[in-house]
Parts: C-alpha cells; structure tokens; sequence
C-alpha cells in the first residue's frame, strides 16, 4: 500500500491519549474503491455510501461491517490529488449539509466544509434521526491564509477540533482527514469571514 508524503506541510495526528497533536511523516493511502478505514484485523473498508439508516455504515471487505478500527485513517486517493496542488483548497468548490437553513458554525464558531462525498455521508446520518436537511455550497475567498498542516481526526473517541484555536491565530482555513465522514476525505475547518460564493443547492 503506497503512502503520502505532503511537500511544505505536515501531518499532525491528534492523540486522545495526550490531547495533542502529533508529528506524523506520512500517511498511507488507501486503494481505489476503499474507504480510509481498516478494521483492527487489517482489512480494508469498501468504499460505499450507506443506506439512509447507517446499516454496515462501513463495510469490512471480509465482513458485513466494520465494528472496530484501527486508530489512524488512511488517506483517499482523491485527497493526495488535492493536497499535491497548493492552491486547490481555495479554488475548489466545498459542500456542507445542515439541518439549518444557512450555513451553520459549528459549537467553536468555525465552519466545516467538505467533499460532495462528505456531506452525502453527513446527510444519511441526519436523516437517519429524522432531519430534513439543506445542502449548500461554497468557495474560499483567494486571499485567505491556509494552515500548513494537515491535521488527522482518529477514527473513534475525541477528535481534537476544540483544540483548533491555536491554529487559528495565524491561518483562516485549516484541512484535516475526516475519519467519519467519507473517511479518508479532506475537510476544511474555517473562519465563516473567508466564505464566498455560498449557494443554497437543496
């Protein structure tokens, strides 16, 4: 299985255990047609969306589901594609479903977005509890400051997002790998001020 090596950033994996975030070299990435997940005997998580009430959510490819996995994500083949071009985060064009009726900020203040992957996901899940949703979709404004790291969410317990705030002293967007929804995927933590282009799709 190949792995990725980022050029002028780094991963940084946040562990439960610390509280922190951790130096990471690299990360593996995961085949075509497979999640960003393994289970904890090493198999591999076929990539498909789930059924609108989350039944074998993530399939084992040896299984009919996934009950346990191995802390660290892997990387989609998608997200090297995106974090191989420096300015592809603020030209492409992001996703977030909400139960809201404009775009939400989560309980920090901050906005996620993410990959139309990401928020089908999110979208299944929501419904899942009986939500209707709205889809919208958004850009980054060019001249917003990009954090050079990319953070890595663990696949179950704590996932280090209130500790966001140091980042956002000296950046306006932060990437990390999202472990739960499209796991594998990038998404973007951001100050809603560098929003631009947002669109109501649903």
């Amino acid at each position: 299985m190949a792995s990725y090596e980022p050029t002028g950033s780094q991963f940084l994996f946040y562990s439960p255990r610390d509280r922190n975030y951790v130096a990471m070299p690299e990360l593996e990435v995961a085949d075509e047609g497979y999640w960003g997940l393994r289970c904890t005997d090493g198999h591999r998580a076929i990539r498909r969306l789930p059924d609108k009430w989350h039944r074998h959510r993530y399939a084992c490819e040896v299984d009919h589901y996934l009950p346990e996995h191995d802390e660290l994500p892997l990387l989609l083949p998608d997200s090297v594609a995106l974090l191989s071009q420096p300015n592809a985060v603020i030209g492409s064009l992001w996703y977030h479903r909400t139960e809201r009726s404009h775009l939400s900020r989560a309980y920090d203040g901050v906005t996620h977005l993410g990959t139309s992957e990401a928020a089908e996901d999110r979208n299944l899940f929501l419904i899942s509890g009986g939500a209707q949703t709205n889809l919208f979709t958004a850009k980054i404004s060019a001249g917003a400051r990009v954090a050079p790291h990319v953070l890595v969410e663990p696949t179950s317990g704590d996932h280090g997002h209130e500790i966001f705030d140091k980042w956002f002293e000296t950046a306006d967007v932060i990437m990390y790998v999202n472990s739960h929804e499209a796991p594998g995927s990038i998404s973007l933590a951001i100050k809603p001020s560098v929003l631009t282009t947002v669109v109501g799709v649903t």
